[in-house]
């Protein structure tokens, strides 16, 4: 093979040995990963599993919008019979994460923790007084810092979906405020808002 072809053979060995050191590390490495992988799979599914009797119904984060789908769900949940369980966790992203859990309830437990309906209300004039308020909560325009605000939406009571919403407008290049009226003794909340390339002062 003479000497050249020697000084060959041996540097494509070292090439090959190389490459085959580089993917057995791969390889290892990748297992190992496959291997955290399935092993925090397992740990998701036993704990969205049956939890004392309760079923999981889906991972929220801590946002205000992933909040506001949270207590939606809950509501609706709660409004058909259930009662809701909330757990916190660790998400694999290292964030905190609430686990939604619901057990639906007998007839009976229902209607002892159900909510008692307020009175209803027969005197004509109070009826009219309140419907009033009701639609005099929040005017269609706003004044702010001399800018005007268009009511974008009424929340009623609540507060915590007007945020959300309000925080989304921000995000998407508007100016928007919470403003927070009391009808009948409960607090409502809606949300004006502006388009800022709107400079034109009133």
């Amino acid at each position: 093979m003479g000497f050249f072809g020697n000084i060959a053979k041996k540097a494509a060995n070292a090439v090959y040995n190389d490459s085959r050191k580089t993917y057995n590390n791969g390889k290892a490495y990748y297992n190992y990963k496959m291997q955290q992988a399935e092993a925090a799979q397992a740990d998701r599914r036993k704990a969205e599993a049956a939890f004392k009797g309760y079923t999981h119904k889906g991972t929220f984060g801590t946002s205000a919008v992933e909040k506001m789908h949270l207590h939606g769900a809950e509501k609706q949940y709660r409004d058909n019979g259930y009662d809701v369980l909330k757990h916190i966790v660790t998400l694999s992203n290292g964030k905190t994460g609430i686990r939604l859990y619901v057990k639906k309830l007998t007839q009976r437990a229902h209607k002892k923790i159900a909510t008692k309906a307020p009175a209803r209300i027969t005197g004509k004039g109070k009826a009219k007084k309140i419907s009033k308020a009701k639609g005099k909560a929040f005017t269609k325009t706003m004044i702010l810092s001399n800018k005007r605000y268009t009511l974008a939406s009424n929340f009623h009571h609540y507060g915590d979906r007007a945020r959300a919403y309000a925080n989304s407008l921000k995000q998407q290049g508007f100016s928007a405020r919470v403003k927070t009226a009391n009808v009948n003794g409960i607090t409502n909340y809606a949300v004006y808002t502006r388009n800022p390339t709107r400079s034109r002062k009133i």
